[in-house]
């Protein structure tokens, strides 16, 4: 093993935590998409993941995003519907039984979430 001065391993470090930032936020980005799929799929008429999926004319399934977000060393995803009656589906309001679409997708691919935030934080290290 090659010795390293403390300069040098000062730096080797603080290139390997801005690659694992890096490769978080790929991780992520591959992870949000994947539930932006997810929540559009369940807001699709037919789904049986919901009695009555959230359905009229597709505006709300049409609007749903995701973003991914790196702020320092933290690393944020999103789904995201800026309908402005999505919270109300989503919810549930009185006489109205909540379709939570968006945190579904998120809580059923859970473990592709981690499988890809795994592989490319993995990836990364292996390159530093």
């Amino acid at each position: 093993m090659a010795r390293m001065t403390p300069a040098q391993l000062q730096a080797r470090l603080a290139k390997a935590a801005k690659r694992i930032v890096q490769d978080t936020g790929t991780g992520m980005e591959k992870a949000a998409l994947n539930c932006e799929a997810t929540a559009k799929e369940y807001c699709t008429p037919g789904n049986p993941k919901y009695s009555k999926a959230p359905f009229d004319k597709g505006l709300l399934r049409a609007e749903i995003y995701h973003a991914v977000e790196i702020h320092g060393n933290a690393v944020q995803g999103f789904v995201i519907s800026p309908t402005e009656y999505a919270e109300p589906v989503h919810e549930g309001r009185s006489g109205m039984i909540g379709r939570p679409f968006l945190l579904d997708s998120i809580i059923d691919n859970r473990e592709a979430t981690q499988k890809f935030l795994a592989q490319d934080i993995a990836a990364g290290l292996e390159a530093v």
